[in-house]
């Protein structure tokens, strides 16, 4: 399996993602997990560093506690079935556990396990479990959460004020108005400016989580009633400091001094689920599996609001049928082709995996003629700009303006625009001009480094521009629209502003037709493009082929924006 992992103790680039790792071994009592999302927490950092006793580091060690996914395998005669979403705290954030949830599976106790509804994301389900409830105060007590805008953190705060107690948190300046009025704290102290333990020397607590630790433990010690509870977590201990206060504690000589070590507990997990609308998960960012080590560094400099989530990404599917219903049209060993859901930013799993389960109206058959790479660079351009085209009735002879034709999206609009009979003008780069005239089928290429298109263009409008650059070139494009014709924006190159105002215009008659596009899977289209590509007039568009571990350095090429059609990513040989 797939799976992130250290072998030497170092910073975040010690990291490597392993595709052949040993599988965990699922026991009597537990469950089989297919990983969806995990999230970062800072005791994984302190374990690649090396924070910890070093000689009880199991290694190689696949990091991570936190588990959003899907139950794989189950004993028989559990309540939790194959299929069914779940999320827990697995025991691979101790750092003697060689298995993690930084990989593709991993096997846990099923009393740690607790459903996860269909209404909570595999992203949110990932940055709950470390944070679960530490305290037992009743109400109107006064807490004291160090780290607020934190992962841990922000979820104390909302579970103290489920439970009626008045909160006080630390936090730097930008996040002083997140952490009240998103989370609710009562009173946030910006540690840029002032002292906690100054401002509050006359108002003592009843409870201290201490999230930072170093000079913060005596600072919070003074500042905590004689009868209260001063929370340490072993993510952040100072040995020394541990047993003074533990030994002062026992001896009655202080407050009462508490260690948390977060344990797996289901029961609890259950409790954090349920009480969805009283607490809210805190993403800070979502980030593939791949880019666990950037993850780490982001971490690592301390400014997380909330949590960082890995997950598998992707949208692009092309590959053979495993499973399906008995009375599905797909059998096992059947090729296929089409676009999943994992294009969608609020869902954990896509296709830079091994395997992905897809509902079966969204999928094609995929013919031998047309091999995997071929079709992996197909679904979302090709599906985008079908589903931007098609809507609009355009007829023969009529003119449509394609943006960056020689990219993803482009690159197919250009065919299946030549496919309809339109006349087709794009925009490129100087290298470009040959490309998207000669091979893709453009009638005119302007090249936007010597010329600029609403000039060229001015006496010459069209019945439709597809924009997919965004930023300026809508004022500009809108210019070339004849009246009655339409204006596509696409949702990943959107300006929320520009597309309001866009939309009230068209609405009010005072504008073109204005229309936003976001791929959305179609097994009747997916279908439709297979049959245009078998019949020569849709050309998939591949600018390389990287194996899946080479997943940063396709990003980061495509982040360049020199791509001409589509950078595949090859999981498996055929």
């Amino acid at each position: 399996m797939r799976a992130v992992l250290f072998r030497e103790f170092g910073g975040p680039r010690v990291l490597e993602l392993s595709e052949t790792h040993p599988k965990t071994t699922r026991r009597k009592g537990e469950l089989l997990v297919e990983v969806h999302a995990t999230s970062v927490n800072p005791v994984d950092c302190k374990t690649r560093r090396g924070d910890v006793p070093r000689m009880l580091v199991a290694k190689p060690k696949v990091l991570g506690g936190d588990v959003a996914g899907v139950v794989v395998e189950a004993d028989q005669g559990s309540r939790f079935r194959p299929g069914t979403r779940v999320a827990c705290l697995s025991d691979g954030f101790d750092f003697r556990k060689p298995y993690g949830s930084y990989a593709e599976f991993i096997s846990v106790p099923e009393r740690t396990v607790a459903d996860l509804p269909g209404s909570i994301s595999f992203e949110a389900g990932a940055a709950l479990p470390l944070a679960l409830d530490p305290l037992a105060l009743k109400p109107g007590q006064r807490v004291l959460v160090h780290a607020g805008a934190g992962g841990v953190g922000s979820a104390a705060i909302q579970l103290a004020k489920a439970r009626g107690l008045h909160v006080t948190t630390t936090c730097s300046t930008r996040n002083v108005e997140f952490v009240t009025k998103e989370l609710g704290a009562d009173v946030a102290i910006d540690y840029t400016r002032e002292s906690f333990d100054v401002v509050c020397r006359d108002a003592p607590f009843d409870c201290v989580l201490d999230l930072v630790a170093g000079d913060y433990e005596a600072r919070s010690l003074k500042v905590l009633k004689p009868t209260g509870t001063y929370v340490a977590f072993l993510a952040r201990i100072n040995v020394l400091a541990l047993l003074k206060g533990l030994l002062l504690s026992s001896l009655r000589r202080g407050p009462r001094y508490r260690l948390v070590m977060v344990s797996p507990n289901g029961e609890q997990m259950r409790a954090a689920i349920a009480m969805e609308g009283k607490l809210r998960p805190i993403i800070d960012r979502v980030l593939p599996l791949a880019h666990a080590s950037e993850a780490h560094e982001y971490v690592e400099k301390g400014h997380a609001r909330g949590k960082v989530v890995l997950k598998v990404p992707g949208g692009d599917v092309a590959g053979i049928v495993v499973e399906a219903d008995p009375e599905s049209r797909f059998r096992p060993g059947a090729r296929v082709v089409g676009l999943s859901d994992g294009v969608n930013s609020f869902k954990a799993y896509g296709s830079y995996a091994d395997y992905i389960t897809m509902p079966e109206q969204t999928v094609a058959e995929l013919p031998e003629s047309i091999s995997f790479e071929a079709a992996a660079a197909l679904p979302a351009v090709a599906l985008t700009a079908l589903q931007a085209l098609d809507p609009l009735g355009l007829r023969p002879g009529q003119r449509v303006l394609i943006h960056a034709g020689a990219g993803g999206v482009g690159s197919a609009a250009i065919q299946i625009a030549k496919a309809r009979g339109l006349h087709v003008t794009t925009t490129c780069s100087t290298r470009n001009v040959e490309f998207v005239t000669k091979e893709l089928g453009a009638d005119v290429a302007i090249d936007y480094r010597k010329e600029a298109f609403e000039q060229v263009c001015k006496d010459d409008p069209f019945d439709c521009v597809l924009d997919l650059v965004g930023g300026d070139y809508e004022p500009r494009s809108l210019k070339l629209v004849k009246p009655g014709g339409t204006f596509v924006s696409f949702l990943a190159k959107m300006n929320i502003l520009a597309i309001i105002k866009g939309l009230l215009l068209s609405a009010l008659g005072l504008g073109p037709r204005y229309k936003v596009i976001t791929a959305g899977p179609s097994g009747e289209q997916m279908r439709a493009v297979v049959a245009l590509v078998q019949e020569g007039k849709l050309k998939p568009i591949v600018d390389r082929v990287l194996p899946l571990e080479q997943a940063r350095e396709a990003h980061e090429y495509v982040e360049q924006g020199h791509v001409r059609g589509k950078v595949v990513l090859k999981v498996a040989d055929e």
